[in-house]
């Protein structure tokens, strides 16, 4: 009966696959709806949102509303910044409850460690940005602009350079997240980390260059040096995982 046995695994693995699917359209749901809950949610609080993104600039510098429906856009746009980063934690969550039950003990290890530091390093882009980033580089382009013209900033443009850049920082902040999973899959390991140091100062410099949009070296400087931070903190966290 080897055919009826051929059958039997057969319908066993459509069965699997689509009781797979089934539970990651769940979950799919499951984070769109947290998505959109926090999205609507957001707008409770969006006014002291952009009065707290707003405070990060010079001090003594006015927003305006240029054209009809600015406000409503750069709220908007806030919200759903409120809304992605909040529902992080959410998306981790399921990603690690879903891949578990297919993995090895030990990848299963190496994974929660990994989608737990993800968020926390995210926020921590997003505060790095704000605190340390943002008022230099502000300060650099607002003073410019005082030095030639009169300055009437948009709102909209505004709230777009600002979260532009915490986004683009918290992407960045991701670093660790993928030399340590590279480094647990063998892909790279602390020697080769070590070795290429000095690449590493200079791409940093590159990557903050392209990042920042002023020719600020203030501003360059200071994520660049956040950046090397996270390298060589990750470098130590990867020789004493023995890779």
């Amino acid at each position: 009966m080897p055919e009826l046995d051929k059958l039997h695994q057969e319908d066993s693995v459509i069965g699997s696959l689509g009781e797979h699917l089934e539970e990651l359209r769940k979950r799919l749901g499951i984070i769109l709806v947290s998505f959109v809950i926090i999205l609507l949610a957001s707008f409770s609080s969006v006014d002291k949102v952009l009065v707290f993104l707003e405070a990060v600039a010079p001090y003594g510098s006015k927003f305006f509303q240029l054209k009809p429906g600015e406000l409503f856009m750069a709220s908007l746009r806030v919200c759903i910044f409120m809304a992605s980063f909040l529902t992080l934690p959410i998306l981790c969550y399921h990603i690690e409850a879903f891949l578990k039950p297919a993995l090895k003990s030990a990848e299963s290890k190496i994974l929660a460690p990994i989608l737990l530091a993800s968020p926390i390093l995210a926020f921590t882009g997003l505060a790095f940005a704000y605190y340390f980033l943002l008022p230099p580089l502000l300060e650099f382009l607002f003073g410019f602009a005082k030095a030639i013209v009169e300055p009437y900033y948009g709102l909209e443009h505004y709230i777009n350079l600002v979260l532009s850049i915490m986004i683009i920082t918290a992407l960045s902040f991701q670093l660790p997240v993928l030399i340590i999973a590279f480094a647990y899959f063998s892909i790279i390991n602390s020697g080769q980390l070590l070795q290429a140091w000095r690449y590493v100062i200079l791409g940093s410099f590159v990557v903050s260059a392209l990042i920042t949009p002023t020719p600020d070296p203030i501003t360059m400087s200071i994520l660049a040096a956040a950046l090397l931070i996270l390298y060589f903190v990750t470098y130590l966290v990867v020789r004493a995982m023995g890779k």
